[in-house]
């Protein structure tokens, strides 16, 4: 016998310069991309906290949101 899956969501636990997403762009803004945007990405739902604009993400899809003028130098 199978027990029920039981999904908690952090719905309230989101930093505050984030908010919380049920189905997020997967390629979300990050300092290595917001200057050339990706023009295609998947249709996959990314669940989770997510900057708040003008914030972008220091690097991937999680992490440190900063202001795009706060990112490294290439």
């Amino acid at each position: 016998c199978c027990s029920p899956c039981l999904f908690t969501f952090d719905y309230d636990r989101c930093p505050s310069d984030k908010y919380w997403e049920d189905c997020g762009s997967d390629c979300p803004l990050n300092c290595g991309n917001y200057q050339n945007p990706p023009k295609i990405c998947t249709m996959a739902c990314r669940i989770g906290c997510t900057c708040k604009a003008p914030k972008i993400f220091l690097q991937g899809k999680s992490g440190a949101c900063v202001l795009p003028s706060e990112c490294p130098s290439p």
